[in-house]
């Protein structure tokens, strides 16, 4: 369901990648699949910290400062219901 929805769903196979099922590189990017947890962890960390990142259209980010930002300008255009 997570892969249908484009979801990052990281695999962890400690027999290594030739373990993995056809199957599994059939409906996930092979550059989720992982030999340890360190592997893992890297990735994540890579994710998390680099400035460019592969996002394998999967990880969605969103900037919340620039949201709010937006917010705050549009705000004035942006008619309110009152008693008036």
């Amino acid at each position: 369901m997570a892969a249908s929805q484009n979801k990052p769903v990281i695999i962890m196979c400690p027999q290594g990648k030739s373990a993995i099922s056809p199957w599994m590189y059939g409906r996930l990017p092979s550059e989720l699949f992982f030999e340890s947890w360190a592997e893992v962890k890297d990735y994540i960390d890579h994710i998390n910290s680099d400035e460019k990142i592969d996002l394998l259209d999967r990880w969605k980010f969103f900037d919340i400062e620039n949201m709010v930002r937006k917010i705050i300008q549009e705000k004035d255009k942006i008619k309110l219901w009152s008693d008036d």
